[in-house]
């Protein structure tokens, strides 16, 4: 028969104060990484639509903007993948038909964006 074990073996075990997480420091920069680049997308007119914390950003921008936007990214050393296109409910404001006739101007309630990859780490 094994010898009884005591409780202050396991609460000494329970109460260790947890080893400092390699990965934790790296996780916050890029947490602050992915933050910062986020505001600087919206500011030049693209859509950060992947979630936070992630490596890899997914971005939205307009056909008109993609250009300038994936230059001023590489500019800043990111490396930049076009993903194809996609189409978004812009929201636009229903339009009655007497003044569609009227005007023959329709705004559209669709948008057709880019879709773009960068990685945080700059791969």
């Amino acid at each position: 028969m094994s010898p009884a074990r005591l409780k202050g073996d396991w609460t000494s075990w329970r109460d260790r104060p947890y080893a400092a997480n390699a990965g934790t420091e790296e996780k916050r920069k890029q947490g602050e990484r992915w933050a910062a680049l986020n505001e600087y997308i919206r500011r030049h007119g693209g859509a950060v639509v992947s979630v936070p914390g992630v490596k890899t950003l997914r971005v939205e921008v307009g056909k008109d903007s993609s250009a300038k936007l994936t230059s001023e990214l590489a500019r800043l050393g990111y490396n930049v993948a076009q993903c194809g296109s996609v189409t978004r409910i812009t929201g636009a404001p229903s339009v009655s038909p007497r003044t569609e006739r009227l005007t023959h101007a329709v705004p559209s309630a669709f948008t057709e964006c880019d879709v773009l990859e960068i990685r945080l780490d700059g791969r």
